[in-house]
C-alpha cells in the first residue's frame, strides 16, 4: 500500500507546476463571469448631485449630475459629468444610461451634493433611496451646496481627479479645528437623525467661492426640510453645544497686538429635568485646552493666578457665544438644533405626540463649563 502512494507522491512532486497551472485554468473557467468589466469600461461615480426644476407644464423634473472617473491608458485619472433628467429619481437613471456606453457602478462615490432648493423641498426621498440601496456607499458624505451641484462637481481642483475627492478630504479633516464630529453626515447617520424622535438633521453647507470650494456654514433642518443656513461663527457654537468629543480653536482678541488662542478638546453631556410641566436642560462642557498662541499674555502664564484669570476669559467668551446662539435658536430659528428633545424623550417617554422643537424653544437651557488649561507655555513669544 505504501509503494503505490509513494509513486503517486513522486508523480505529484515532479508535476506540481503543471498541476497548479491546471487548477488555475479550471478555476478561471468555472468562475468566469462575462459581466465583469475592466475599470476603463465602467462609469464609476465620484460624486452625485441632486437638484430639480419645475417647468411651464408644472411638472417637476429631477436633475442628477454625476461626476465619474475616467481611467486613461497612461495611468492618469480624470473625470467627466453625466447628467440624468426625469420626472422621478429612478427615471433619471434611464435617461443617463441612454447617453453612456459604459455600465454604471455605484459604491465608490465620495459625496452627495444636495442643492439648496432640494434641501428646502425635503430629503426623505433622497435619503430613503440611498439608505435602502445596498450598492450605494454608506460612508459617503451628504452636504448642502449653494448654487448648481453640477457647477461644483465640474470644478477643477489642482491635484485631484475631480472635486468630489477634494470634498471628501475636506470633510474627513474638518474635525481637526472646527469642532466637527468625527463620524457624521453619512447616509446611515442621516437616516437615523431623520427617523429618531427629538433629533434634527444638520448638514455642512459648501459653496464655490473665489478661493475655491469651502464650507461656509451649516444647514439646519426641521424634519426632512431645511429651515435656514447659519454662518461659520454660529456653526462653531452649534458644533460645540451639539456634538460630543470635538476639537477646535477658540480665540480671544482685543486687537492685532492683544490676543490669545487655545486648541481645545471638548466633551459634552446633557442633563434634563422636568419641573411643573416645564423642561430644563443643562449642557455640560468639559474643555481641555493647550495655549498655542498668546502674544500678549506671557506674564499671565507665569503664575497660577494669571492662568486662572486667562481661563476665565476663555470661559466667558464661550458663554457669550453659546448663549447668543441658544437665544437665536429658541426665539428666531424655532428649531431644536442641539437634539435636546431626544434626551427628554429618552428620560420621560417617547411617542407622546409633543413637538420637541416647540418644547425646546420654550424651555430653560443652562450651560455649565469646566475648562482646564493643560499646557500654557507654547507660543508665548
Amino acid at each position: 500500500m505504501k509503494k503505490p502512494m509513494q509513486k503517486i507522491m513522486k508523480i505529484l512532486e515532479k508535476n506540481r507546476i503543471n498541476i497548479i497551472i491546471l487548477i488555475i485554468i479550471i478555476l478561471n473557467i468555472y468562475y468566469y463571469d462575462p459581466n465583469i468589466k475592466y475599470a476603463e469600461e465602467l462609469d464609476i461615480p465620484a460624486g452625485i448631485g441632486y437638484d430639480f426644476q419645475t417647468k411651464i407644464d408644472d411638472i417637476r423634473y429631477y436633475r442628477i449630475p454625476i461626476s465619474t472617473y475616467i481611467f486613461n491608458p497612461n495611468g492618469t485619472t480624470t473625470s467627466t459629468i453625466h447628467e440624468g433628467k426625469g420626472e422621478t429619481l429612478l427615471k433619471t437613471r434611464q435617461y443617463r444610461q441612454r447617453k453612456s456606453n459604459r455600465k454604471f457602478l455605484l459604491g465608490n462615490e465620495k459625496a452627495y451634493l444636495i442643492s439648496q432648493k432640494s434641501a428646502y423641498d425635503g430629503l426623505n426621498e433622497i435619503t430613503n433611496l440611498l439608505f435602502f440601496n445596498p450598492l450605494s456607499n454608506s460612508r459617503a458624505f451628504t452636504l448642502v451646496c449653494g448654487g448648481d451641484p453640477r457647477d461644483i462637481l465640474s470644478y477643477k481642483v489642482q491635484g485631484y481627479p475631480n472635486s468630489a475627492d477634494y470634498i471628501y478630504g475636506l470633510m474627513q479633516n474638518s474635525p481637526q479645528y472646527n469642532f466637527f464630529p468625527t463620524k457624521a453626515y453619512t447616509t446611515n447617520i442621516n437616516y437615523y437623525q431623520l427617523k429618531t424622535e427629538g433629533k434634527n438633521l444638520v448638514l455642512p453647507y459648501i459653496e464655490k467661492t473665489r478661493n475655491g470650494i469651502e464650507i461656509t456654514g451649516m444647514a439646519l433642518f426641521k424634519g426632512d426640510k431645511m429651515e435656514r443656513k447659519i454662518n461659520v461663527n454660529e456653526m462653531h457654537s452649534l458644533n460645540r453645544l451639539r456634538e460630543d468629543k470635538t476639537k477646535g480653536i477658540i480665540s480671544i482678541e482685543k486687537d492685532y497686538k492683544n490676543f490669545a488662542e487655545m486648541d481645545c478638546y471638548i466633551k459634552r453631556k446633557v442633563e434634563c429635568y422636568k419641573e411643573k410641566g416645564k423642561y430644563r436642560f443643562v449642557i455640560k462642557l468639559d474643555i481641555k485646552g493647550d495655549m498655542i498662541n498668546c502674544k500678549s499674555c506671557r506674564d499671565e502664564l507665569c503664575n497660577q493666578e494669571g492662568k486662572d484669570g486667562l481661563v476665565k476669559k476663555f470661559e466667558q467668551k464661550i458663554y457669550e457665544e453659546s448663549y447668543k446662539f441658544i437665544n437665536k435658536m429658541q426665539n428666531e430659528y424655532k428649531v431644536d438644533a442641539l437634539n435636546l428633545g431626544s434626551v427628554a424623550a429618552a428620560k420621560y417617554g417617547r411617542n407622546t405626540g409633543v413637538d420637541w422643537n416647540q418644547i425646546v424653544s420654550d424651555s430653560e437651557i443652562e450651560l455649565d463649563i469646566n475648562m482646564r488649561l493643560i499646557r500654557g507655555d507654547r507660543g508665548t513669544f
